[in-house]
C-alpha cells in the first residue's frame, strides 16, 4: 500500500507516526510519503527526522508542500497514493490535498472537530469512537521495565527532566528545571536527577540553554561534561552528576518527572510515570495553539496582540492540560499554572515525592495514568481501517 501520511510537530512525528509506521513495517507492503504543514512549533529538523521512520521513501517540507498543493498538477508534487493519513497540522490542508490527488483521506485526531466527518473515516484518539492512543503503543512496555528496574534501584528517588522538543522552549525550560531539581534536593537527599534530550534539538541550541542567560524564567547554569547528548553529562551545582538520556532511559529510570504540557505528558501516562506539568503564561510563545489560532503570531503588526489575545482564550477555557487529567476529567498529576516561579513547582514536585514513596499510592497513581491513556493496539486499529478505505 502507497501511504501519504500529513503531520507537521514533532509531537505526531515522534509520539504518532514512529510506533504507527514501525507497525506498518512489521505488516510489510507498505511504503509511506510523509508531507509535513506549516507549524509554527516546528523546531526545523523534522524533515530530517521523518526521513528515518520505518517505510518512508520520500519527505516533502512543509514550503514544498503549500507549493505542490497549489500548483496546476499536485501529482508531480508528491508520490502516487492510495490513501491519505492525517495525523497533525491544519486538517483542511490535508482534505484540499487528497481531493486534488483523487484518494481517499483518513483522520487520526485529537480533539474531535466538525471538519474531521468530512474524511471518508475519522479516527477519534479518545471518546466513544476511539480508536486508542499510538503514545500507548510506544511506551506501555517501558512502564513494565521501569517496574523492574525500580525494584532494583538504590536509596533516592530520580527525578526526570522533560525541557522540550525545540530550542525556544529547552532555552527556558532547561536551565529553569535544573535550578527546580537543584532547590528540590535540599529537601530530598540523594534526589537523582536525569535530563532528556529531543532529537529534534540540536548541540548548539542544548549548549546555549546551559549558558543559563536571563530568559524569561529563573534558571541555573550547567557544565556539560563530555558530548552535548545522550552518554554526556551534567555538572549543576548542588546536584550529583546529571546524565543526558533518550526519552526511554528516563522514563524507564524515573520515579517522577517535570515538563511542560505537551505531548510529553500523555507518553510519561502511558509507562505509569507521573510527574508535574507546567502551563507557562509569562510569554504566549512558550505554549502551542492548536489550529489556525497559534499561527496568528505570524500575521505583521497585529499578529502579537491577536496571538495573545488567543492565548488567554485557550488558557482560560482549559482548566486542565496535562493529557492524562484531560482523558480522565480530573487531576491525575499536578498542574502548575500561571506566572510561576520557583517555588510553586518545588512545592508540587514534594507533594508528588511523598505520595509516589508510599508503595500503595504510586502503585494506583501508575495503574491510573495508564487507564486514562487507554489500551495499546491503536496501530493494529488503524492498519485495519486504512487496508478497509482502499479495499
Amino acid at each position: 500500500m502507497r501511504l501519504l501520511l500529513t503531520a507537521n510537530g514533532p509531537g505526531e512525528l515522534l509520539a504518532w507516526a514512529a510506533p504507527l509506521l514501525a507497525r506498518l513495517e512489521a505488516r510489510g507492503g507498505f511504503t509511506t510519503e510523509i508531507v509535513l504543514w506549516p507549524c509554527r512549533f516546528a523546531s526545523g529538523r523534522e524533515p530530517e527526522l521523518a526521513a528515518t521512520l520505518p517505510t518512508v521513501s520520500s519527505v516533502v517540507p512543509p514550503a514544498e508542500a503549500i507549493r505542490g498543493l497549489l500548483c496546476r498538477r499536485p501529482g508531480a508534487s508528491f508520490a502516487p497514493t492510495d490513501v491519505l493519513l492525517h495525523i497533525g497540522g491544519e486538517p483542511a490542508l490535508s482534505l484540499l490535498l487528497a481531493r486534488r490527488l483523487g484518494c481517499p483521506a483518513v483522520a487520526y485526531h485529537e480533539p474531535d472537530g466538525a471538519i474531521f466527518r468530512l474524511f471518508e473515516r475519522s479516527l477519534p484518539v479518545a471518546g466513544p469512537r476511539a480508536v486508542g492512543d499510538l503514545r500507548t503503543d510506544a511506551w506501555a512496555e517501558v512502564g513494565a521495565s521501569r517496574e523492574r528496574v525500580d525494584e532494583n534501584r538504590a536509596d533516592g528517588l530520580v527525578l526526570a527532566l522533560f525541557p522540550g522538543s525545540r530550542a525556544l522552549l529547552v532555552r527556558h525550560f532547561l536551565p529553569f528545571q535544573l535550578l527546580v531539581a537543584s532547590t528540590l534536593s535540599r529537601s530530598l537527599p540523594g534526589l537523582g536527577v536525569l535530563v532528556t534530550l529531543s532529537d529534534l534539538v540540536t548541540a548548539e541550541a542544548f549548549l546555549a540553554a546551559l549558558e543559563g542567560s536571563p530568559g524569561i524564567l529563573p534558571g541555573s547554569r550547567a557544565r556539560l561534561l563530555g558530548t552535548p547528548g545522550p552518554g554526556g553529562t551534567l555538572e549543576v551545582e548542588g546536584l550529583p552528576p546529571v546524565p543526558i538520556v533518550r526519552t526511554g532511559r528516563a522514563l524507564r529510570e524515573a520515579d517522577f518527572g517535570l515538563a511542560p504540557v505537551g505531548s510529553v505528558t500523555g507518553e510519561a501516562a502511558a509507562a505509569g510515570l507521573p510527574l508535574v506539568a507546567l502551563l507557562p503564561t509569562h510569554d504566549p510563545a512558550l505554549v502551542p495553539i492548536p489550529g489556525l489560532a497559534g499561527q496568528l503570531r505570524r500575521l505583521p503588526f497585529v499578529g502579537r496582540g491577536l496571538h495573545a489575545t488567543a492565548f488567554r482564550t485557550f488558557v482560560a477555557r482549559r482548566p486542565l492540560v496535562a493529557l492524562p487529567n484531560l482523558r480522565a476529567g480530573r487531576p491525575l498529576v499536578p498542574e502548575v499554572r500561571g506566572d510561576f516561579g520557583t517555588e510553586e513547582v518545588v512545592t508540587a514536585l514534594l507533594g508528588l515525592a511523598r505520595e509516589i514513596q508510599d508503595g500503595a499510592a504510586r502503585a494506583r497513581l501508575a495503574n491510573g495514568l495508564r487507564s486514562a491513556m487507554g489500551p495499546a493496539g491503536a496501530a493494529g486499529r488503524i492498519l485495519a481501517e486504512l487496508e478497509a478505505v482502499v479495499a
